[in-house]
């Protein structure tokens, strides 16, 4: 928005007004940023994405296996599209992206594909963006190409895809991210609304037929309690860390991330007490 010419607008308007100034001139051939497990000059992690496509492909009766890639948590998922498909196609893998982010949920929940997918403006924005993220679809043309395809008709293309992955990998950001993709908020404001997304991944990964890691805020938001926030610091404090439903895969953990780095010890042994039967699990 700008001070005065802006005043007054909704964000319907402020959005339709910064689309009349663009000159459309998509990208077509534009610049991957790519990333290859085979110069990882950390052999832990080159083993990591090994293992996963191996297990991944276990469950594909050794055939190639189809592994789809969330970049929801990302404050802006479209800049993390290239280095994370690029890494899992080099491990051997056949890679689906997946366009769904918190904005394409709130598309999907008022069944308005069509708009979003020319404009992405602050009602379908992630949580928590410094900025909004406007005509993406002039920088990143395929991925709009693909998100389009996937999510017409009420998303039908989309679940069919999430219904064939032997893997799904979500990767960094905010986990909250992660969970206002995958559930909507009730009349309270809180997210208890699972989306038929959530519901498909759950039925192939209790029935043994999906491989779910994630790195970061995507490890964190496996679990079905999940930390969503909390302070730093050694010590466990009532009031410290804030929980909300996470995928749901198990119950059996509470993970946090950048575990030492970022002195996370007293926030998981808070969330710990409240949920004594989960192990802590600091990354």
């Amino acid at each position: 928005p700008v001070l005065g010419l802006t005043d007054g607008l909704s964000i319907h308007e402020v959005a339709a007004l910064r689309e009349s100034f663009v000159n459309l001139n998509p990208q077509t051939n534009r610049k991957i940023e790519a990333r290859s497990v085979a110069f990882l000059s950390n052999a832990d992690t080159k083993d990591i994405y090994d293992s996963f496509v191996a297990s991944a492909r276990t469950l594909n009766a050794g055939a190639t296996p189809t592994i789809g890639v969330l970049t929801s948590a990302f404050e802006n998922p479209w800049y993390d599209h290239d280095i994370n498909v690029t890494a899992l196609k080099s491990a051997g893998a056949k890679v689906v992206y997946i366009p769904m982010e918190g904005g394409m949920r709130k598309a999907l929940d008022e069944n308005n594909n069509s708009l979003y997918a020319s404009l992405h403006y602050a009602n379908y924005g992630n949580s928590n963006s410094l900025s909004t993220n406007f005509h993406m679809d002039q920088v990143y043309p395929d991925i709009a190409a693909e998100r389009t395809r996937l999510c017409a008709n009420n998303a039908a293309v989309l679940n069919s895809t999430l219904a064939g992955l032997n893997g799904i990998f979500f990767a960094g950001g905010d986990q909250a991210r992660h969970l206002e993709t995958f559930a909507s908020k009730d009349r309270s404001g809180a997210y208890t609304v699972l989306s038929p997304q959530l519901l498909a991944l759950k039925t192939r990964f209790d029935a043994g037929q999906l491989v779910v890691p994630g790195t970061s805020a995507g490890a964190a938001f496996i679990s079905e309690h999940m930390i969503a926030f909390g302070d730093e610091g050694s010590s466990p404090i009532a009031g410290s860390v804030r929980l909300a439903p996470g995928l749901g895969l198990t119950n059996r953990f509470i993970i946090d991330q950048h575990f030492r780095q970022r002195d996370r010890l007293g926030r998981l042994l808070t969330a710990l007490a409240y949920n004594p039967f989960a192990i802590g699990l600091g990354l």
